[in-house]
């Protein structure tokens, strides 16, 4: 997040949003819950919402947080840059695509190669974010390739 204040956008206000949650390999269809935030800290629940193509299982329930300086709430995302590198994307057009190629994929598709099921679920998401939340050292980079 750029500037001082914290938060920049107020988190809570995703409170029950539906959105798509990844962490590592995992695509999932949550809801998220249970936002918690402090002056260096947001925390928060994500339940999967079972969705054909995507991972997670009725009930599956993950706790997700951030310090400050490893966190971006950008537009319609939240990025936790820490040791696991989650993100949660709530805009509606990014959610819709991921769900249109989940539920286009065949059943077995996460089986037989979910190295390419997951590459096509996870090109979106990285066209979305790299638009909307570029990672801070793409941005310094650039910056120094412009003043150069």
């Amino acid at each position: 997040m750029d500037g001082d204040s914290w938060p920049q956008s107020d988190p809570t206000i995703q409170e029950g949003r539906e959105a798509i949650f990844t962490e590592k390999w995992i695509v999932s269809c949550v809801r998220v819950h249970t936002i918690r935030v402090t002056d260096r800290f947001v925390s928060a629940r994500v339940s999967v919402i079972p969705t054909r193509g995507l991972k997670g299982r009725e009930g599956d329930d993950i706790a997700i947080g951030c310090v400050r300086e490893h966190l971006s709430l950008a537009g319609q995302i939240w990025v936790g840059r820490g040791y696991c590198q989650w993100r949660v994307f709530f805009a509606p057009e990014v959610i819709q695509e991921v769900l249109h190629i989940a539920a286009s994929s065949p059943p077995d598709s996460m089986l037989n190669d979910y190295n390419e099921h997951y590459h096509a679920l996870a090109k979106p998401l990285a066209e979305y974010q790299q638009r909307v939340a570029p990672h801070p050292d793409l941005k310094y980079l650039k910056h120094r390739e412009w003043s150069q």
